[in-house]
């Protein structure tokens, strides 16, 4: 049976190893497919190495999870990611601003540009 907090500071260990050069991504990789394994729940569980948070395989597919809803317990590793911000918040932040200004900008354009095309000014319309 998986033990969550033990694969919690596995995959930091080999974060780190990785990160320093100790390891190679396939070793990386092999290692992680490793960490995989099956829960109370009846369900293979792995933990995203870049992310943090859990994934759980319902049979099909792997779908994001959180092992302390599932299970009602409370580890020590979860814990804490819950306290820090989302990995990448601030990156994916940028991007959601770039895209909203660009996305007005667009809007913009074709408001401005069908209010030209208009015979007269708007503010020479009168209704009656």
């Amino acid at each position: 049976m998986i033990n969550f907090a033990d694969v919690e500071k596995q995959v930091k260990i080999l974060n780190n190893n990785f990160a320093e050069g100790k390891i190679d991504e396939p070793l990386l990789e092999k290692r992680l497919l490793d960490l995989i394994d099956m829960a109370e729940d009846g369900h293979y569980w792995m933990l995203g190495h870049r992310s943090g948070r859990w994934f759980r395989h319902n049979g099909e597919t792997w779908t994001l999870n959180d092992p302390e809803i599932v299970f009602n317990e409370i580890t020590p590793g979860l814990i804490e990611d819950a306290k820090a911000p989302p990995p990448n918040s601030e990156e994916e932040m940028g991007y959601d601003i770039i895209f909203t200004l660009i996305l007005m900008i667009f809007v913009g354009m074709i408001i401005y540009t069908s209010s030209a095309n208009w015979s007269m000014n708007w503010w020479d319309y009168t209704p009656f």
